[in-house]
């Protein structure tokens, strides 16, 4: 009897370990971060860029009053950042650098703007 206890003990503790480490895997993917916690702060705000259609992109059609506003907010997260003096992490970087190569004109930066992002990017 006292050998069925300590086998099924053993069962058990195999089986919280397997949990336990699955759950550290899953909870602390690169997306989260090292700590398995979200990045505070605007940086998720950034990082997540307004969907638009290719033919929005190339100007061949109108953005909507919502996905303009949605461009306006994300535009204000990218220059707070900018303005923050704090250096941008490597995703920030890429992701506000590809906006500004390929979707400036919807944001309709102003020069000043422009060069606010640009030595953020240079930090």
């Amino acid at each position: 009897m006292e050998d069925t206890s300590k086998k099924s003990l053993v069962t058990v503790i195999v089986v919280v370990a397997i949990i336990a480490i699955g759950g550290y895997f899953l909870f602390a993917s690169p997306v989260n971060g090292p700590d398995g916690a979200a990045p505070a702060g605007e940086s998720n705000l950034v990082r997540e860029t307004p969907k638009v259609t290719e033919a929005q992109l190339l100007g061949d059609a109108a953005l909507s009053e919502r996905e303009q506003s949605g461009i306006d907010t994300h535009k204000q997260n990218i220059l707070r950042l900018a303005r923050s003096g704090r250096a941008l992490s490597d995703e920030e970087k890429s992701t506000i650098g590809n906006i500004m190569l390929t979707r400036a004109h919807l944001y309709n930066f102003t020069d000043e703007e422009r060069e606010a992002v640009f030595d953020a990017l240079r930090r």
